[in-house]
């Protein structure tokens, strides 16, 4: 079991040469791809949220989904930490904006980074070069499954991304979010 407490992944917040509306299109389906590959392979989703955070002083977009106390597999539970970065570069390639600086915008370290210290505690072992350790997987094969995935599922992904986007808040609950793409947010573990 992944945690008593729900779990939150952010996107840190950096700067770009995107419009407003654009890097919020981006982040929504960064939030997206977490918040609908975590459901398909069994995560309870709380909530995804975008809003602004302060930074020295200025402030910037950032998101964030969250989890509820879920049991999924250590591969699916990395597979939904690289499936937000998976989603936001490929709504930013479709729309045409996917230039370097923009691609090392979107790099999520901190979703790699979580998947990696998260199940270092449940003796799942992610490497980032060389083969597959037997009690895990390379960071190769966990975002070319979670590439899988977000293929897929890509319209349930749009429509997750643009009712994030609607929401009067920026925010919906995981029972929202289901229920605006048509999937099941799997229940709480307790």
């Amino acid at each position: 079991m992944l945690g008593d407490a729900p779990f939150g992944i952010s996107v840190v917040p950096q700067y770009v040469n995107l419009s407003h509306e654009q890097m919020l299109r981006s982040l929504s389906f960064h939030e997206a791809g977490h918040a609908v590959v975590g459901m398909v392979v069994g995560i309870n989703c709380a909530r995804s949220s975008l809003f602004q955070d302060e930074i020295e002083g200025e402030f910037c977009w950032t998101g964030r989904t969250v989890w509820g106390k879920s049991e999924p597999s250590c591969f699916h539970f990395a597979a939904m930490c690289a499936a937000g970065q998976v989603a936001g570069l490929r709504q930013l390639e479709e729309a045409g904006l996917l230039s370097c600086e923009v691609r090392k915008w979107a790099d999520a370290p901190h979703d790699r980074e979580t998947a990696i210290h998260s199940l270092a505690g449940s003796g799942y072992e992610i490497t980032l070069e060389g083969p597959a350790p037997a009690n895990g997987a390379t960071w190769s094969q966990v975002t070319m499954y979670a590439e899988a995935l977000i293929g897929q599922y890509w319209n349930v992904v749009t429509e997750g991304a643009e009712a994030l986007l609607g929401s009067p808040a920026l925010s919906l609950s995981g029972d929202q979010i289901a229920q605006a793409v048509g999937i099941a947010n799997p229940p709480r573990v307790t």
